[in-house]
């Protein structure tokens, strides 16, 4: 298995290039992010919210923030994965949103890895989330639990206890359970980790130790956090920091309304 992470902090996008025969990336979520796939070669099974999809060399995919999804290889495959920070949208109008991606290929650092990506797709795709969210935004109403979402993810380095998270929300520990998981896709436990290890990410691209970051993010030591973190990432710490490349600053910059 091969994964390298392409990273542009000016922009809030991430792109990962992922090579495999045989891996499952078992349920879970991105928030915060919208992430657009597309099939290089291969084969793999797409479970998405209560659907299932079968995607080949060429198919494409969206997964919305917080939108449950998992991953299985059903053939050795390569995927060309888009993460993009939900400010991204806020931040940039369509065209220069569309302008800002398709550049892109053109970087020295990402010629080769996207010369066999569509990338008259991804910005379709692209396209089509700002057409959703203009048009439509009941789509994006808020949900019953968002406001305890937000509370974890401002908090996921302290402990939160479930007794003090269900309260908030008014329910009972096994109705909050219950209906965290239907709205988010995971167990307020493992939401609050996934959302440790996404922080942690960043951290260790600041030279910080393994050790530090561990700390930083809450976890009783580095043993603890290194095994959260490949089970999620499927790297460790430090393959995940020989992993990174750091993409030079766009030249874009957004467009004054």
């Amino acid at each position: 298995m091969s994964i390298k992470f392409y990273m542009n902090k000016a922009s809030g996008i991430e792109i990962i290039s992922i090579e495999a025969s045989n891996e499952h990336y078992k349920s879970h979520n991105h928030t915060l992010h919208y992430v657009i796939g597309f099939m290089v070669k291969g084969e793999i099974r797409l479970e998405k919210g209560t659907k299932t999809y079968t995607l080949e060399a060429q198919d494409t995919f969206v997964i919305e923030p917080d939108q449950k999804h998992a991953i299985k290889a059903l053939k050795s495959f390569t995927l060309i994965a888009f993460s993009i920070e939900e400010t991204f949208f806020n931040t940039y109008p369509v065209e220069e949103a569309k302008k800002i991606v398709h550049q892109m290929k053109q970087w020295p650092k990402l010629m080769d890895l996207l010369m066999n990506v569509n990338m008259e797709r991804i910005l379709n795709h692209i396209e089509a989330i700002y057409r959703l969210q203009n048009t439509n935004p009941a789509t994006h109403k808020k949900r019953e639990l968002d406001h305890v979402k937000v509370l974890i993810c401002d908090h996921a380095t302290k402990p939160l206890s479930l007794d003090n998270l269900a309260e908030s929300a008014f329910l009972s520990k096994f109705h909050f359970v219950k209906k965290f998981s239907a709205e988010f896709g995971l167990t307020p436990h493992n939401f609050k980790i996934q959302r440790q290890i996404r922080m942690a990410q960043k951290q260790l691209l600041e030279t910080k130790s393994i050790s530090e970051v561990a700390a930083n993010m809450g976890f009783f030591d580095q043993s603890h956090f290194t095994k959260y973190f490949k089970k999620i990432l499927k790297l460790t710490p430090t393959d995940y920091k020989h992993a990174c490349i750091e993409l030079e600053v766009l030249d874009s910059k957004p467009e004054q309304a």
